[in-house]
Protein backbone atom coordinates (compact mmCIF):
# COMPACT_ATOMS: atom_id res chain seq x y z
CA UNK A 1 0.00 0.00 0.00
CA UNK A 2 1.34 3.26 -0.88
CA UNK A 3 0.56 6.46 0.94
CA UNK A 4 1.02 10.27 0.01
CA UNK A 5 -1.38 13.11 0.24
CA UNK A 6 -1.87 16.81 -0.87
CA UNK A 7 -0.83 18.43 2.66
CA UNK A 8 1.99 20.50 2.48
CA UNK A 9 4.02 17.93 4.65
CA UNK A 10 3.17 15.20 2.57
CA UNK A 11 3.62 16.22 -0.96
CA UNK A 12 7.33 15.14 -0.96
CA UNK A 13 6.97 12.14 0.70
CA UNK A 14 6.14 8.22 0.14
CA UNK A 15 4.90 5.78 2.76
CA UNK A 16 5.18 1.89 1.89
CA UNK A 17 3.07 -0.33 4.02
CA UNK A 18 3.70 -3.90 3.18
CA UNK A 19 1.91 -7.39 4.81
CA UNK A 20 4.76 -10.20 5.58
CA UNK A 21 5.80 -13.08 3.45
CA UNK A 22 5.42 -15.68 5.74
CA UNK A 23 8.37 -17.81 6.72
CA UNK A 24 7.17 -21.06 6.43
CA UNK A 25 7.08 -20.46 2.45
CA UNK A 26 9.74 -18.44 2.18
CA UNK A 27 13.18 -18.39 4.04
CA UNK A 28 14.88 -14.71 3.47
CA UNK A 29 17.24 -12.27 5.60
CA UNK A 30 15.64 -8.44 4.48
CA UNK A 31 13.18 -6.68 2.34
CA UNK A 32 14.62 -4.40 -0.18
CA UNK A 33 12.62 -0.81 -1.18
CA UNK A 34 13.26 1.02 -4.46
CA UNK A 35 11.78 4.22 -6.07
CA UNK A 36 13.53 3.87 -9.18
CA UNK A 37 15.69 7.19 -8.89
CA UNK A 38 19.13 6.52 -8.51
CA UNK A 39 19.57 9.50 -6.40
CA UNK A 40 17.08 8.12 -4.09
CA UNK A 41 18.87 5.59 -1.80
CA UNK A 42 16.86 2.14 -1.38
CA UNK A 43 15.55 1.35 1.59
CA UNK A 44 16.05 -2.22 3.68
CA UNK A 45 14.01 -3.88 6.71
CA UNK A 46 14.85 -6.67 8.64
CA UNK A 47 12.42 -9.83 7.60
CA UNK A 48 11.75 -9.85 11.66
CA UNK A 49 11.01 -6.37 12.00
CA UNK A 50 6.86 -5.40 13.63
CA UNK A 51 7.51 -2.15 11.74
CA UNK A 52 6.13 -2.99 8.23
CA UNK A 53 6.05 0.60 7.13
CA UNK A 54 8.88 2.75 5.00
CA UNK A 55 8.58 5.90 4.03
CA UNK A 56 10.95 7.96 1.44
CA UNK A 57 11.23 12.14 1.90
CA UNK A 58 12.86 14.72 0.47
CA UNK A 59 10.78 13.49 -2.51
CA UNK A 60 9.94 15.65 -6.19
CA UNK A 61 6.71 16.77 -5.99
CA UNK A 62 4.36 15.20 -8.94
CA UNK A 63 6.56 13.00 -9.80
CA UNK A 64 5.86 9.46 -11.33
CA UNK A 65 8.10 6.76 -8.94
CA UNK A 66 8.34 3.22 -10.16
CA UNK A 67 8.18 1.15 -6.89
CA UNK A 68 10.38 -2.06 -6.22
CA UNK A 69 10.27 -4.24 -3.62
CA UNK A 70 12.49 -7.52 -3.16
CA UNK A 71 13.29 -10.09 -0.74
CA UNK A 72 16.87 -10.96 0.05
CA UNK A 73 18.67 -13.79 1.01
CA UNK A 74 22.02 -14.22 1.41
CA UNK A 75 22.56 -11.66 -1.62
CA UNK A 76 19.99 -13.17 -3.48
CA UNK A 77 17.34 -11.63 -4.58
CA UNK A 78 13.62 -12.70 -5.84
CA UNK A 79 11.16 -11.92 -8.17
CA UNK A 80 10.40 -7.85 -7.67
CA UNK A 81 6.77 -6.96 -7.12
CA UNK A 82 6.37 -3.42 -8.64
CA UNK A 83 4.07 -0.66 -9.22
CA UNK A 84 3.80 2.74 -9.97
CA UNK A 85 3.09 5.76 -8.09
CA UNK A 86 2.72 9.94 -8.35
CA UNK A 87 3.25 12.35 -5.27
CA UNK A 88 0.53 15.17 -5.35
CA UNK A 89 2.07 18.47 -7.17
CA UNK A 90 2.82 21.20 -5.71
CA UNK A 91 -0.25 24.09 -5.43
CA UNK A 92 0.27 27.77 -6.96
CA UNK A 93 0.65 30.33 -4.37
CA UNK A 94 -0.52 33.54 -5.99
CA UNK A 95 -3.42 34.31 -8.62
CA UNK A 96 -3.17 37.63 -10.59
CA UNK A 97 -5.11 39.49 -13.34
CA UNK A 98 -3.02 41.08 -15.42
CA UNK A 99 -5.95 42.92 -17.87
CA UNK A 100 -8.88 42.99 -17.29
CA UNK A 101 -11.66 44.42 -19.81
CA UNK A 102 -15.67 44.26 -20.20
CA UNK A 103 -15.67 40.81 -21.70
CA UNK A 104 -12.22 39.52 -21.43
CA UNK A 105 -10.04 38.99 -17.80
CA UNK A 106 -5.96 38.14 -18.35
CA UNK A 107 -4.40 36.16 -15.20
CA UNK A 108 -1.46 35.38 -14.65
CA UNK A 109 0.39 32.74 -11.55
CA UNK A 110 3.38 31.78 -10.08
CA UNK A 111 5.22 28.56 -11.22
CA UNK A 112 4.73 25.59 -8.30
CA UNK A 113 8.29 23.55 -7.56
CA UNK A 114 7.92 20.05 -8.34
CA UNK A 115 7.02 18.13 -11.91
CA UNK A 116 3.50 18.73 -13.40
CA UNK A 117 1.91 18.98 -16.98
CA UNK A 118 -0.60 21.38 -17.08
CA UNK A 119 -2.68 23.74 -15.12
CA UNK A 120 -6.70 23.84 -14.97
CA UNK A 121 -8.73 26.77 -15.20
CA UNK A 122 -12.31 26.58 -14.03
CA UNK A 123 -15.00 29.18 -13.44
CA UNK A 124 -18.60 29.85 -13.44
CA UNK A 125 -19.84 31.07 -16.86
CA UNK A 126 -22.49 34.15 -16.63
CA UNK A 127 -25.29 31.09 -17.10
CA UNK A 128 -24.03 29.01 -14.25
CA UNK A 129 -22.48 26.50 -16.15
CA UNK A 130 -18.53 24.62 -15.51
CA UNK A 131 -16.48 26.33 -17.56
CA UNK A 132 -12.52 24.37 -18.21
CA UNK A 133 -9.47 25.52 -19.81
CA UNK A 134 -6.94 23.94 -19.83
CA UNK A 135 -2.80 25.18 -20.06
CA UNK A 136 0.25 24.43 -20.34
CA UNK A 137 1.41 28.29 -19.38
CA UNK A 138 1.22 30.11 -16.25
CA UNK A 139 -1.34 32.56 -17.80
CA UNK A 140 -4.32 32.71 -19.77
CA UNK A 141 -6.75 35.08 -21.06
CA UNK A 142 -10.56 34.22 -20.75
CA UNK A 143 -12.86 35.47 -23.20
CA UNK A 144 -16.91 36.00 -23.95
CA UNK A 145 -17.05 36.98 -20.69
CA UNK A 146 -20.08 39.37 -19.87
CA UNK A 147 -19.77 42.32 -18.88
CA UNK A 148 -20.00 44.29 -14.84
CA UNK A 149 -19.99 40.69 -13.46
CA UNK A 150 -18.08 39.13 -10.99
CA UNK A 151 -16.11 35.86 -11.75
CA UNK A 152 -14.35 33.37 -9.80
CA UNK A 153 -11.33 31.52 -11.32
CA UNK A 154 -9.91 28.23 -9.57
CA UNK A 155 -6.56 27.24 -10.54
CA UNK A 156 -4.93 23.48 -10.00
CA UNK A 157 -1.70 21.91 -10.69
CA UNK A 158 -2.15 18.63 -12.73
CA UNK A 159 0.76 16.08 -13.25
CA UNK A 160 0.18 12.90 -14.96
CA UNK A 161 -2.15 12.02 -17.49
CA UNK A 162 -4.94 9.84 -17.12
CA UNK A 163 -3.48 7.09 -18.36
CA UNK A 164 -0.36 6.97 -16.44
CA UNK A 165 -1.89 8.35 -12.65
CA UNK A 166 -3.61 11.50 -12.84
CA UNK A 167 -2.58 14.13 -9.48
CA UNK A 168 -4.04 17.07 -8.89
CA UNK A 169 -3.06 19.77 -6.43
CA UNK A 170 -5.11 21.89 -4.42
CA UNK A 171 -7.04 24.76 -5.39
CA UNK A 172 -6.21 28.37 -5.58
CA UNK A 173 -9.38 30.57 -6.27
CA UNK A 174 -9.77 34.53 -6.58
CA UNK A 175 -12.70 36.43 -7.70
CA UNK A 176 -12.51 39.81 -10.81
CA UNK A 177 -15.03 41.72 -11.78
CA UNK A 178 -15.28 42.28 -15.95
CA UNK A 179 -15.50 46.01 -16.49
CA UNK A 180 -18.81 47.90 -17.48
CA UNK A 181 -20.33 48.45 -21.07
CA UNK A 182 -23.11 50.19 -23.18
CA UNK A 183 -26.20 48.35 -21.85
CA UNK A 184 -28.24 45.91 -23.89
CA UNK A 185 -31.41 46.42 -25.79
CA UNK A 186 -34.69 47.15 -24.21
CA UNK A 187 -36.53 44.07 -23.76
CA UNK A 188 -40.07 45.36 -23.99
CA UNK A 189 -41.27 48.52 -24.96
CA UNK A 190 -44.90 49.11 -25.60
CA UNK A 191 -47.42 51.92 -24.75
CA UNK A 192 -50.49 51.95 -21.83
CA UNK A 193 -52.54 54.61 -22.90
CA UNK A 194 -53.02 56.65 -25.96
CA UNK A 195 -53.95 59.94 -25.75
CA UNK A 196 -54.14 62.89 -29.16
CA UNK A 197 -51.48 64.53 -28.30
CA UNK A 198 -49.59 62.45 -25.09
CA UNK A 199 -48.44 58.70 -24.74
CA UNK A 200 -47.58 56.69 -21.98
CA UNK A 201 -45.26 54.15 -22.37
CA UNK A 202 -43.81 51.03 -19.91
CA UNK A 203 -40.33 49.44 -20.35
CA UNK A 204 -37.98 46.92 -18.80
CA UNK A 205 -34.55 46.07 -18.99
CA UNK A 206 -33.14 42.63 -17.54
CA UNK A 207 -30.54 42.90 -14.99
CA UNK A 208 -28.52 40.38 -17.32
CA UNK A 209 -28.62 43.27 -19.76
CA UNK A 210 -27.64 46.09 -17.68
CA UNK A 211 -23.76 45.35 -18.21
CA UNK A 212 -22.94 48.04 -15.70
CA UNK A 213 -24.99 50.33 -13.41
CA UNK A 214 -28.13 52.12 -15.51
CA UNK A 215 -28.00 55.49 -15.54
CA UNK A 216 -31.00 56.75 -17.34
CA UNK A 217 -33.39 55.80 -20.12
CA UNK A 218 -33.69 58.33 -22.69
CA UNK A 219 -36.61 58.29 -25.09
CA UNK A 220 -36.63 60.20 -28.68
CA UNK A 221 -39.38 60.51 -30.94
CA UNK A 222 -39.71 62.15 -34.43
CA UNK A 223 -42.74 62.82 -36.30
CA UNK A 224 -42.55 60.94 -39.63
CA UNK A 225 -44.29 63.51 -41.67
CA UNK A 226 -42.29 66.27 -40.01
CA UNK A 227 -38.76 65.77 -38.98
CA UNK A 228 -38.25 68.99 -37.16
CA UNK A 229 -41.03 67.76 -34.89
CA UNK A 230 -39.37 65.58 -32.58
CA UNK A 231 -37.75 65.93 -29.04
CA UNK A 232 -36.53 63.45 -26.10
CA UNK A 233 -36.73 63.05 -22.71
CA UNK A 234 -34.67 61.20 -20.29
CA UNK A 235 -36.05 59.34 -17.31
CA UNK A 236 -34.44 58.19 -14.14
CA UNK A 237 -32.70 54.85 -13.63
CA UNK A 238 -35.24 53.47 -11.30
CA UNK A 239 -38.44 54.15 -13.60
CA UNK A 240 -40.44 51.58 -15.80
CA UNK A 241 -42.92 53.96 -16.62
CA UNK A 242 -43.05 57.40 -18.38
CA UNK A 243 -45.49 60.00 -20.41
CA UNK A 244 -44.86 61.76 -23.90
CA UNK A 245 -46.57 65.11 -24.06
CA UNK A 246 -47.24 67.66 -26.43
CA UNK A 247 -47.70 65.55 -29.72
CA UNK A 248 -49.74 66.28 -32.59
CA UNK A 249 -53.02 64.27 -33.17
CA UNK A 250 -52.93 62.42 -36.32
CA UNK A 251 -49.32 62.16 -36.57
CA UNK A 252 -47.16 58.98 -36.72
CA UNK A 253 -44.44 59.07 -34.87
CA UNK A 254 -41.37 56.77 -34.28
CA UNK A 255 -40.51 56.35 -30.36
CA UNK A 256 -37.12 55.08 -29.80
CA UNK A 257 -35.51 54.07 -25.98
CA UNK A 258 -32.36 53.21 -25.14
CA UNK A 259 -30.63 52.43 -21.41
CA UNK A 260 -27.20 54.39 -20.45
CA UNK A 261 -24.06 53.41 -18.36
CA UNK A 262 -21.20 55.22 -17.76
CA UNK A 263 -20.00 53.88 -20.70
CA UNK A 264 -23.04 55.07 -23.21
CA UNK A 265 -26.00 54.30 -24.31
CA UNK A 266 -27.16 50.82 -25.49
CA UNK A 267 -29.17 49.88 -28.67
CA UNK A 268 -32.38 51.30 -29.51
CA UNK A 269 -35.84 49.87 -28.99
CA UNK A 270 -38.41 51.76 -31.16
CA UNK A 271 -42.50 51.93 -31.61
CA UNK A 272 -44.17 53.00 -33.94
CA UNK A 273 -47.93 55.18 -33.20
CA UNK A 274 -50.13 57.41 -34.99
CA UNK A 275 -51.67 59.28 -32.62
CA UNK A 276 -55.85 59.16 -32.44
CA UNK A 277 -58.26 61.96 -33.56
CA UNK A 278 -60.97 62.70 -31.30
CA UNK A 279 -64.13 64.98 -30.61
CA UNK A 280 -62.56 68.22 -29.15
CA UNK A 281 -62.76 68.81 -25.45
CA UNK A 282 -66.23 70.55 -23.87
CA UNK A 283 -65.68 73.98 -23.82
CA UNK A 284 -66.15 75.76 -20.69
CA UNK A 285 -69.94 75.86 -19.55
CA UNK A 286 -69.40 79.90 -19.26
CA UNK A 287 -68.43 79.89 -23.25
CA UNK A 288 -72.01 80.44 -25.21
CA UNK A 289 -72.32 82.30 -28.74
CA UNK A 290 -72.96 85.96 -29.14
CA UNK A 291 -76.35 86.88 -30.69
CA UNK A 292 -76.01 89.67 -33.46
CA UNK A 293 -78.85 89.87 -35.47
CA UNK A 294 -82.77 88.53 -35.21
CA UNK A 295 -85.47 89.07 -37.48
CA UNK A 296 -88.69 86.72 -37.90
CA UNK A 297 -87.36 84.32 -39.68
CA UNK A 298 -83.51 84.43 -38.91
CA UNK A 299 -81.05 84.32 -36.01
CA UNK A 300 -77.29 85.98 -36.85
CA UNK A 301 -74.85 84.85 -33.86
CA UNK A 302 -71.06 84.68 -33.50
CA UNK A 303 -68.54 82.73 -31.90
CA UNK A 304 -64.71 82.31 -31.41
CA UNK A 305 -62.57 79.92 -33.05
CA UNK A 306 -60.52 80.08 -29.78
CA UNK A 307 -64.02 78.98 -28.08
CA UNK A 308 -62.57 74.70 -29.09
CA UNK A 309 -59.46 73.52 -28.54
CA UNK A 310 -56.79 71.65 -31.09
CA UNK A 311 -55.72 69.31 -28.36
CA UNK A 312 -58.01 66.54 -29.58
CA UNK A 313 -57.29 67.04 -33.48
CA UNK A 314 -57.15 70.29 -35.82
CA UNK A 315 -60.82 71.65 -35.30
CA UNK A 316 -61.99 71.73 -39.43
CA UNK A 317 -65.68 72.54 -39.18
CA UNK A 318 -68.59 73.44 -37.21
CA UNK A 319 -72.24 72.22 -36.45
CA UNK A 320 -74.64 74.89 -35.14
CA UNK A 321 -77.89 73.04 -33.83
CA UNK A 322 -81.02 74.68 -33.61
CA UNK A 323 -83.86 73.97 -31.64
CA UNK A 324 -87.40 74.85 -30.51
CA UNK A 325 -87.47 75.27 -26.71
CA UNK A 326 -91.12 74.64 -26.55
CA UNK A 327 -90.88 74.53 -22.21
CA UNK A 328 -91.37 78.10 -22.49
CA UNK A 329 -94.77 79.92 -21.92
CA UNK A 330 -95.35 81.12 -25.20
CA UNK A 331 -98.62 83.24 -24.48
CA UNK A 332 -99.01 86.19 -25.40
CA UNK A 333 -96.98 86.24 -28.69
CA UNK A 334 -99.41 85.04 -30.45
CA UNK A 335 -99.93 87.24 -33.80
CA UNK A 336 -102.87 89.90 -33.35
CA UNK A 337 -106.16 89.29 -35.22
CA UNK A 338 -108.14 91.69 -37.35
CA UNK A 339 -110.68 93.02 -34.35
CA UNK A 340 -107.50 93.42 -32.32
CA UNK A 341 -106.08 95.72 -34.35
CA UNK A 342 -109.13 97.95 -35.19
CA UNK A 343 -107.88 100.15 -32.12
CA UNK A 344 -104.87 101.50 -33.60
CA UNK A 345 -104.47 104.38 -35.80
CA UNK A 346 -101.76 103.03 -37.68
CA UNK A 347 -102.31 98.24 -38.35
CA UNK A 348 -99.90 96.65 -36.62
CA UNK A 349 -99.34 92.79 -38.74
CA UNK A 350 -102.27 90.80 -38.05
CA UNK A 351 -103.89 87.60 -39.20
CA UNK A 352 -106.99 87.08 -40.21
CA UNK A 353 -108.17 83.55 -39.35
CA UNK A 354 -112.01 84.20 -38.55
CA UNK A 355 -115.13 84.59 -40.79
CA UNK A 356 -116.65 87.24 -41.57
Amino acid sequence: VVANGEKEDERETITLSYTPTPQSSSKFDIYRFSLGDAEIKDKEKLANDTDRKVTFTGLVPGRLYNITVWTVSGGVASLPIQRQDRLYPEPITQLHATNITDTEISLRWDLPKGEYNDFDIAYLTADNLLAQNMTIRNDITISDLRPHRNYTFTVVVRSGTESSVLRSSSPLSASFTTNEAVPGRVERFHPTDVQPSEINFEWSLPSSEANGVIRQFSIAYTNVNNLTDAGMQDFDSEESIGVIKNLKPGETYVFKIQAKTAIGFGPEREYRQTMPILAPPRPATQVVPTEVYRSSSTIQIRFRKNYFSDQNGQVRMYTIIVAEDDAKNASGLEMPSWHDVQSYSVWLPYQAIDPY
